[in-house]
C-alpha cells in the first residue's frame, strides 16, 4: 500500500461526505487495498491511482482550493469522473496541478458549478477538450 495516496484518498472521502455517497464500499476499510474501494482505478500493479469513477453517487461538497492541493498528490491521475453529483462552487486554478488528467468530467451537477472555467485549465497539456 502507498500511504500518501491513501491518506489523499481519505481527505477527498470526508470532503465530499463520503459516508452519505450512494455506494462507498470499502472506502477507509483497512482490511482492504484502496485500489478495490468503489470508483478507485488503480494501475496495473495496484501502486498508483489513474482514475477516479464517482459519477452519480451523491457526492456533496466544494471542489475547492484547499481539496484539490491535496489531490494533486494523486500524481498518476489520468481521469477525474465527478458528474451528476452536488459539488458547488468554482472550479479552482489548481485544478491545473492535476498534471497527468486526460479526462475531466464535472457536468450536471445538482447546484451548477459557478463562474469560467478557469486559464490554468488550458495548461493541462494531455487533457482532451
Amino acid at each position: 500500500l502507498c500511504p500518501p495516496e491513501i491518506k489523499i484518498l481519505e481527505e477527498f472521502y470526508h470532503s465530499f461526505k463520503g459516508p452519505e455517497w450512494i455506494n462507498n464500499s470499502y472506502w477507509l476499510d483497512e482490511s482492504e487495498s484502496y485500489c478495490s474501494w468503489y470508483g478507485v482505478v488503480c494501475d496495473e500493479s495496484d501502486v498508483s491511482t489513474i482514475k477516479l469513477e464517482l459519477g452519480n453517487n451523491d457526492l456533496s461538497g466544494e471542489l475547492g482550493t484547499k481539496i484539490t492541493e491535496i489531490m494533486s498528490g494523486l500524481t498518476q491521475l489520468e481521469g477525474l469522473y465527478l458528474n451528476g453529483n452536488d459539488i458547488e462552487g468554482t472550479i479552482p486554478t489548481e485544478i491545473a496541478m492535476l498534471s497527468n488528467l486526460v479526462e475531466l468530467d464535472l457536468s450536471n451537477q445538482k447546484q451548477g458549478l459557478m463562474g469560467e472555467i478557469p486559464d490554468d485549465v488550458f495548461k493541462l497539456v494531455h487533457l482532451s477538450l
